[in-house]
């Protein structure tokens, strides 16, 4: 066998092997969080299908694989292998843009059914894991600031703005804004793949009032970062004198 028909077939078992352990883990969880949830019949439904269509796909990229390390003929010739590692290089690929829709798939889950992210089966898979820590420290600050916390994300998000807008105005809580602004941050982006044309407005907004609180406790650096990040989300006429002035004076 030669070196590089070697090669190729290690890589398939690797790709397989990762794929296996690492998808077939996140359907899992959806599933186990679905059933924890006890929807009623019809939303239940939907998801399963969501969650079916994956799986298959899944079972398909793993045969796909297993055709190659476990069927490839005993002997090949230089165009042959040439063929097999393209063959394996674009399965590569399709488990990569899965992975991207399952990760998606996983976020629209949570945005509908947010109490998921303190569910009992734990661990979340690895993209959730920061969103579910953020979602947890975002709530907790809310409830200090204002008593209570939305249940949902995005709800949760835009209250945070909106603490961070009233806080920044007053000297006396000025310092508390920037946590609010950037939690929100944080929890926007957390969940943009799953809606990244909503997100943009809602990203754009929170960041000009993060780059506002940040110039208010005279972290211009920070602010400056948040104005330009800002810029590329909504327009000038969006922007406050003194947060658009940030981004010209880099």
């Amino acid at each position: 066998m030669s070196a590089r028909l070697s090669e190729i077939l290690d890589e398939a078992k690797s790709l397989h092997s990762d794929t296996e352990a690492a998808q077939l883990s996140d359907i899992l969880w959806f599933k186990s969080e679905l059933n924890d949830l006890d929807l009623p019949p019809d939303k239940d439904a939907v998801w399963r299908d969501r969650i079916g269509v994956l799986y298959r796909d899944i079972c398909m990229g793993l045969g796909d694989l297993e055709s190659v390390f476990e069927n490839h003929p005993a002997t090949l010739d230089d165009r042959e292998i040439g063929d097999l590692g393209r063959w394996v290089e674009g399965c590569g690929q399709r488990l990569h843009e899965l992975w991207e829709e399952i990760e998606a798939e996983e976020l629209r889950f949570v945005l509908a059914y947010p109490d998921v992210l303190h569910g009992r089966y734990e661990p979340h898979p690895p993209h959730l894991k920061q969103l579910a820590k953020n979602f947890r420290d975002a709530g907790d600050l809310c409830r200090r600031l204002s008593g209570t916390a939305p249940s949902g994300l995005l709800d949760l998000a835009a209250a945070l703005v909106e603490l961070a807008r009233q806080l920044g105005s007053h000297p006396d809580t000025a310092e508390d804004a920037p946590r609010a602004a950037g939690l929100a941050v944080a929890l926007i982006r957390d969940t943009a793949r799953a809606q990244p044309q909503a997100s943009r407005q809602k990203l754009g907004t929170a960041l000009v009032i993060l780059a506002q609180s940040r110039l208010a406790t005279g972290e211009i650096e920070e602010a400056t970062a948040a104005a330009v990040a800002a810029s590329e989300l909504v327009g000038p006429d969006e922007m406050p004198p003194e947060v658009l002035g940030l981004t010209t004076s880099r």
